[in-house]
């Protein structure tokens, strides 16, 4: 979702004054003009899709957070775990009806210093791969592993704090990434590189207790403001789609 959907004005304070106080308060000190349309932004589109998953109303969630400031929801009828990215002005949000899910998304026509990050913050393994690609092909391969170990971090409750270069990844002959440091033997983390707008990159990981869990199911929508309204304003009995 974009941030700059939910326009200035009158409409930006017509959604902000939808929130919770809590949410209110904390959209609204942030001084920033873009700064206070992303917050808001953020917030409208993890309800609105938590409404779509379970139905109910997007203002009736209340959310807290882990102590290592993953959000979560309190007042869900049924497990669900969600977790959200934001970079530039696009908002990614990802759902499972099961603990452990993590979504990154990176703005990727910024200009880096690829080899240098890689080798601060990648495993060693991964840095090698890396620097042995030709220069066009580095920044694509820089993106796809750094958005699949955040969301990897995230899906497991954890900040970077604790290391990209705790764990690897590598890709097959198919273009196939896996996670193969720790080793991945349970088979129950599924890692996805996901299509995404141009310029960006985005990754979702996801952990099931399922021996054979279910495939990742993708739904990219776009969502504009009246829509959004229309559907916070709906008394939602029954899920709109299903993931």
């Amino acid at each position: 979702m974009a941030s700059d959907e939910i326009h200035c004005g009158s409409t930006q304070r017509n959604w902000v004054s939808l929130l919770p106080t809590g949410e209110r308060e904390r959209v609204l000190r942030q001084l920033a003009p873009e700064d206070r349309q992303l917050a808001l932004a953020t917030r409208v589109l993890i309800r609105a899709v938590i409404s779509a998953y379970l139905g109910g109303n997007p203002g009736h969630w209340r959310f807290d957070a882990s102590p290592t400031g993953k959000p979560f929801l309190i007042n869900a009828p049924k497990p669900v775990a969600f977790n959200l990215s934001h970079s530039g002005n696009l908002v990614a949000c990802a759902i499972a009806g099961e603990q452990g899910i993590g979504v990154d998304i990176e703005d990727s026509h910024v200009e880096r210093d690829f080899l240098a990050l890689a080798r601060r913050f990648f495993a060693p393994q991964e840095y090698t791969e890396l620097a042995s690609l030709p220069a066009a092909a580095q920044a694509d391969y820089f993106y796809h592993l750094w958005t699949l170990k955040e969301s990897h971090l995230k899906a497991r409750g954890l900040g970077l704090a604790n290391g990209l270069d705790s764990y690897r990844f590598q890709r097959d002959s198919h273009g196939e990434y896996h996670l193969s440091a720790p080793p991945d033997t349970s088979g129950q983390w599924q890692h996805r590189l996901l299509s995404a707008p141009p310029d960006y990159q985005i990754a979702i990981s996801r952990y099931s207790t399922h021996q054979r869990p279910p495939d990742i199911h993708v739904e990219t929508f776009r969502m504009d403001s009246e829509r959004l309204l229309t559907l916070w304003r709906a008394d939602n009995t029954h899920p709109i789609c299903n993931s």
